[in-house]
């Protein structure tokens, strides 16, 4: 590697001691392309290694006139895969699995009208699946959570039935915790689901437990709320919160609570946001 040559915007890979090289503006296509031909080459056990992503050195041989390429330091052994990001060659050898896997989710969401700058399911769910299937980075805004849920309801999220199925696995909890634990939805159907990720470090006086990081304590919730009768509320509701050191909890039940009475009652609801040590445990308990 060096920095001899012209700079040429290209993606190279070695096939069979020769060269190929990949040439076209960005977003083009250039690096699927060049994993699509080591795939194949290693699919029909062909000698093939990828010298550079996006970027190439290129020169001549003083001797052979033979055109060479180099791949700039700063970029040795990575590839830039569109929506994963910078990643190591090793792992790129999964990218069209992990593109299939990502369009599978992203393009029923596009089709659906949500923004997917917004929303994104990046990766697998277990770590035997992350493994085979790397993906990348998964988001939402509580706004484009909201409308998943609503699209669900519309019957949009694919078609009618795979909409309904996924309403139905939002229902698969086993005891109502955060936002649904709240007593004022007790006699409502609440097809809901929580998430959370908290990370801590050491820090005088504070003892780290589940749901209190004091680096990061993220909680979120979607519920989608059905009243029993007819004139009850039925509206879709998402929180996100990120309260350092504490278990939120019984925080997303009070403001679950404040949410339905003032939908229910059309005015506005101050109540009791205070707890005894039982009722927040109580609120935090999954099962």
């Amino acid at each position: 590697m060096s920095g001899g040559g012209a700079l040429q915007h290209a993606t190279v890979v070695e096939i069979d001691r020769r060269g190929v090289l990949v040439r076209g503006p960005s977003g083009s296509g250039k690096t699927q392309l060049g994993i699509e031909l080591l795939s194949r080459c290693r699919l029909f056990d062909v000698p093939s290694a990828l010298i550079a992503d996006d970027y190439a050195f290129l020169s001549s041989d003083g001797e052979t006139g033979a055109l060479l390429a180099e791949v700039p330091d700063r970029i040795a052994g990575l590839v830039e895969l569109r929506g994963f990001g910078v990643v190591p060659v090793g792992t790129a050898r999964h990218a069209p699995r992990a593109a299939l896997a990502l369009a599978v989710v992203t393009e029923p969401l596009q089709a659906a009208g949500l923004d997917t700058s917004n929303i994104q399911q990046g990766s697998m769910w277990t770590s035997s699946s992350k493994h085979k299937v790397p993906g990348t980075v998964s988001f939402a805004t509580p706004r484009e959570l909201a409308r998943f849920a609503f699209r669900i309801e519309q019957g949009r999220m694919v078609d009618e039935w795979s909409s309904l199925e996924m309403k139905k696995y939002m229902y698969l909890t086993k005891r109502r915790y955060r936002y649904a634990y709240a007593p004022e939805l007790r006699e409502d159907a609440v097809f809901f689901k929580s998430g959370s990720l908290y990370q801590c470090r050491p820090e005088e006086g504070f003892r780290c437990e589940k749901y209190m990081g004091n680096v990061r304590n993220m909680m979120n919730s979607v519920a989608v709320v059905e009243g029993d009768e007819e004139g009850e509320p039925f509206y879709v509701s998402t929180l996100m919160s990120n309260v350092l050191r504490f278990n939120s909890a019984w925080d997303h039940s009070r403001i679950a609570a404040a949410v339905h009475e003032t939908l229910r009652t059309r005015t506005l609801q101050s109540l009791r946001e205070t707890a005894s040590p039982a009722e927040i445990s109580e609120a935090g308990k999954s099962e």
